[in-house]
């Protein structure tokens, strides 16, 4: 009775094993499965951070650029409007930069 008892533990826990076995792999495919989904939403994450920081940078530097074509076209009128002290600015601002370089 003892030696059936434990051929039918034996048998049980080879069952119990192959059952195990079986679980664990389906554990491991769904962590796989979880991983890759957290993975994917953090992929599209990123990737939407991104483009809001590419839109942005853009935003900026039109902003920028803007900027810039005003400041010139401001200088342009004031060299237009007084021509001779424009002349006379950029030929110090030529000087100071000649005489600072030079002493390099």
């Amino acid at each position: 009775m003892t030696e059936r008892k434990f051929q039918e533990d034996i048998v049980t826990l080879k069952e119990d094993m192959v059952k195990l076995r079986s679980d664990m792999t389906e554990i491991a495919k769904k962590l796989i499965d979880i991983g890759k989904t957290e993975a994917k939403e953090a992929k599209e994450k990123l990737e939407t951070e991104a483009r809001n920081l590419i839109d942005e940078l853009v935003e900026e530097l039109d902003q920028v650029s803007e900027r810039g074509k005003k400041t010139f076209k401001t200088m342009e009128k004031e060299v237009k409007e007084k021509p001779l002290l424009s002349l006379l600015l950029a030929f110090l601002v030529g000087f100071l930069l000649g005489n600072l370089l030079n002493r390099r």
